[in-house]
């Protein structure tokens, strides 16, 4: 339906125009273009409600964007796994994370809004081990963790999702390295025996 005296489209509203508010048109003729590229006498948004569902798009990904220390957003990462693991490179400031989601719609991929953003602020090994007196790093973990401890580690039992014993290690030490290869995906439970008594951990294996 069309306005009888302008030709254009009833679905533009009374304006003013705002850039990014629905104001975008494309026709078999030419590519994506505002309203206002088209006509710069146009002073309309184009309304339209698009209902998209689980059948018209199919999620092919995420996009990671990064900010270190209060500066810009930037993309970091396309995770071909539902994790994403990153190296830090300096201490004691803000590393905050956000992503948007990819869907393949036909021929035409669509990349959603992005997501809350989640800061974390990261500290040397040594100021952690004085703060919990007992690391478990990394996790999650691909080939091998290590286990570094201010007090003696005498053992480490390893525990499947069920409660399953699934490894033990003597380690009489202050520090282990210990390889995951074999070892399924999924979540572990950790025990590890100190001389001070037996502290728990959770660890996620992954490929």
């Amino acid at each position: 339906a069309y306005f009888a005296k302008t030709g254009y489209p009833v679905s533009v509203d009374q304006g003013p125009p705002v850039d990014g508010y629905g104001n975008w048109l494309k026709s078999p003729l030419q590519p994506w273009q505002t309203i206002l590229q088209i006509n710069p006498e146009l002073p309309y948004n184009h309304n339209i409600q698009v209902l998209l569902t689980k059948e018209m798009t199919e999620l092919e990904g995420y996009e990671v964007y990064r900010s270190v220390g209060g500066g810009s957003f930037g993309k970091v990462a396309v995770p071909e796994e539902e994790f994403f693991s990153d190296t830090v490179t300096t201490w004691n400031q803000a590393w905050c994370y956000k992503i948007t989601a990819l869907c393949q719609t036909g021929t035409d991929t669509v990349r959603s809004g992005y997501s809350n953003t989640e800061c974390v602020v990261p500290v040397s090994l040594d100021e952690l081990l004085m703060e919990k007196g007992l690391l478990v790093y990394p996790n999650p973990v691909q080939d091998h963790f290590t286990i570094t401890s201010n007090r003696k580690v005498s053992n480490i039992l390893v525990y499947d999702a069920t409660g399953k014993i699934m490894h033990e290690y003597t380690i009489n030490g202050n520090q282990a390295t210990i390889r995951v290869d074999g070892w399924e995906p999924g979540l572990y439970h950790l025990s590890v025996v100190t001389g001070t008594g037996v502290e728990y951990y959770k660890l996620i294996v992954i490929r």
